[in-house]
């Protein structure tokens, strides 16, 4: 299969390997233990000309960001989860 620029590329890495003698976790593409955890507010789209038609997922989250590499790792909540599973999907999505 030929990958492309917009083709995802997933590594798969042991946490444990990961942290500090602080308990703190390390970056899992740099291993740098300079992460910060930022409070956000993130408008998702959904993709494709098709997308505009749809309502955007407003999602507040905690994001942790590498301040050595810039990856930024963050969990996206239950209910906004289904509603962008929701959306790609075709079904209506559960009202706020």
């Amino acid at each position: 299969m030929h990958h492309t620029d917009a083709t995802p590329h997933f590594v798969w890495f042991n946490v444990v390997n990961f942290q500090t003698k602080d308990n703190i976790l390390r970056c899992r593409r740099c291993s740098s233990d300079n992460k910060r955890t930022f409070s956000t507010e993130m408008n998702i789209h959904f993709p494709g000309r098709e997308g505009f038609e749809k309502p955007t997922v407003l999602v507040f989250s905690q994001v942790s960001i590498c301040l050595n590499c810039g990856l930024a790792d963050f969990k996206v909540p239950d209910r906004e989860l289904r509603a962008l599973a929701d959306g790609l999907s075709g079904k209506k999505a559960e009202s706020a």
